[in-house]
């Protein structure tokens, strides 16, 4: 509703499909997964962001911080920005 709200239809993609089915490329991906589904799939949002792209993940709790980390980093992923706020954790990746 909000994109066609805001006129964006044309420039914002929203899909509601399993993201292993989805080949085709973003450059902007948004996630708000716990840690072990984003950690599973990370491999797999790799392959489908765009180079350069963004990736940007929330649904992490601090704990969990240097294992997502170092998941997004093996696929060339370098943390752009992250915030901490009640004990959960939002991170942008880029690549």
């Amino acid at each position: 509703k909000n994109v066609i709200l805001n006129n964006m239809e044309n420039q914002i993609q929203i899909l509601d499909r399993n993201i292993e089915n989805i080949n085709e490329k973003f450059s902007l991906i948004t996630a708000n997964l716990r840690y072990p589904t984003l950690t599973r799939l990370c491999s797999h949002i790799s392959k489908i962001t765009e180079k350069p792209g963004m990736v940007v993940v929330s649904g992490i709790k601090t704990d969990e911080v240097p294992d997502v980390l170092n998941s997004f980093s093996r696929k060339d992923f370098r943390c752009a920005w992250k915030a901490v706020e009640k004990g959960w954790v939002g991170m942008v990746f880029a690549c």
